[in-house]
């Protein structure tokens, strides 16, 4: 995996990194565990993540609003240039946007596993919202002791 361009503090790849995972599919359950996470978090903190599914969009955009350091990885180039919160962790050195090369144009094949193999290689800690057993990063987080789980079916 090659990083491509990074935009904003990168002081924050030195740092003691948490990586937030979820798998698409949830149970409804899922937001009250993942949300009081979030709440015992402070600024000594910093969570990596990415914006892949409908929860891990719900984390970035709670870190952002309560000022957690946050680094997000995203794939070939950086869309979301007009988020108001976005723009403010950038001034304020509390984000990192890491963009990634995409081996293939649609994120098929072995690009995002090696995208999640890379980002789980530098993180020293992983939680996971939910983990689908049948899903694809249930293979890539077993038998890992830095893990926790706040749901698990």
């Amino acid at each position: 995996m090659q990083i491509v361009e990074t935009i904003g503090n990168l002081e924050l790849m030195n740092r003691e990194k948490t990586l937030f995972l979820c798998s698409k599919k949830t149970p409804i359950g899922l937001y009250e565990p993942v949300f009081q996470w979030i709440d015992s978090l402070t600024s000594k903190d910093c969570v990596a993540c990415f914006n892949s599914t409908d929860m891990e969009s719900e984390v970035l955009k709670a870190l952002l609003v309560s000022e957690i350091p946050t680094i997000l990885f995203v794939m070939n180039r950086f869309t979301d240039v007009n988020n108001l919160q976005i723009e403010r962790a950038l001034h304020d050195n509390r984000m990192l946007i890491v963009v990634l090369k995409r081996d293939e144009p649609r994120g098929s094949g072995l690009t995002p596993k090696l995208r999640n193999q890379y980002v789980l290689s530098i993180c020293q800690h992983i939680v996971c919202g939910y983990i689908n057993k049948n899903g694809s990063i249930f293979s890539l987080l077993a038998g890992r002791d830095n893990l926790r789980k706040l749901v698990d079916n």
